[in-house]
């Protein structure tokens, strides 16, 4: 039975063309706002469910030629953008915006820095 071991693989992040290549987490929030809907005659009647909200987030560590990608530009330009999750069986493809751009270094570590990326995510 040793050797009926699955495989887990990775994931990936892509913007416009590419890969992003420096990114070492990625965390995807996806909300349909939905809220429990009460009577005064009965209790949990129902559901509503509102407008379908899309963050993600992720961590990146910059090398000795720079940022992958100006984020801080494209927050500060509002640019919209793509972003594409792959995982297998599944491509998440969210269009937004960078909402923020954290950029963290100390004496004992690498430069890195978390965006945050809010939008739509179409229909998989």
């Amino acid at each position: 039975m040793a050797d009926k071991q699955k495989v887990y693989p990775r994931g990936s992040i892509a913007m416009g063309n590419g890969v992003l290549m420096t990114v070492t987490n990625v965390s995807v929030d996806l909300n349909n706002n939905a809220k429990q809907v009460h009577t005064l005659r009965s209790e949990a009647d129902g559901i509503f469910f509102g407008p379908q909200e899309t963050t993600i987030s992720f961590n990146f560590v910059v090398n000795e030629e720079g940022l992958e990608r100006d984020f801080i530009g494209m927050l500060q330009k509002k640019q919209v953008k793509q972003l594409r999750i792959k995982v297998p069986g599944k491509t998440i493809t969210t269009n937004g915006a960078v909402r923020s751009v954290r950029i963290e270094f100390a004496v004992d570590n690498e430069i890195g820095g978390t965006v945050e990326f809010i939008g739509k995510t179409e229909e998989t």
